[in-house]
């Protein structure tokens, strides 16, 4: 093998090694989106509950000023 085949082998190694890198990077940032989106969906699920009670509740209190 001459030197510079050496060299092109040595640097589609390190070319290689980055990609991998880069790629369980994107696997771990998504994850970690998913993550968070689970965490801001039930967030808000509970804010809807909240605003679904807080609705009703003053519908109560309307239909009770009303009789």
């Amino acid at each position: 093998m001459s030197k510079e085949e050496a060299t092109q082998e040595f640097m589609l190694k390190l070319a290689d090694a980055r990609i991998n890198k880069l790629v369980d990077e994107v696997a771990r940032l998504t994850k970690e989106l998913a993550e968070e989106k689970a965490v801001t969906k039930a967030f808000q699920d509970h804010v809807n509950e909240i605003d679904d009670f807080e609705i009703a509740y003053l519908d109560t209190l309307d239909k009770r000023k009303k009789h």
